[in-house]
């Protein structure tokens, strides 16, 4: 169970760590987004963010390489299977 939020100046403030609660989901959704492709541009938004520099900070180790990534891509376009003719 999650403790009731202390209320500061600044507003309510819970008592959840970064390895708990709802950082660790954040971080979650963050990983599965950017392995699905998710352009750092378009987390950031999703997450609420008003500087997508923020989100590459926090979150741009958990990119794919960009350099796996173009070579799929490449091989994708030039060697997707063509359908094969029976000569008829």
């Amino acid at each position: 169970m999650i403790p009731a939020p202390e209320m500061t100046p600044k507003g309510s403030v819970y008592a959840t760590t970064h390895r708990d609660g709802r950082h660790a989901l954040r971080h979650y959704f963050a990983a599965l987004r950017l392995a699905e492709g998710t352009t750092i541009t378009s987390l950031a938004d999703m997450l609420g963010h008003r500087d997508p520099a923020f989100t590459l900070r926090v979150y741009g180790h958990l990119q794919p390489d960009s350099h796996e990534r173009a070579r799929q891509a490449i091989d994708r376009r030039l060697f997707r299977p063509r359908a094969v003719s029976d000569g008829t």
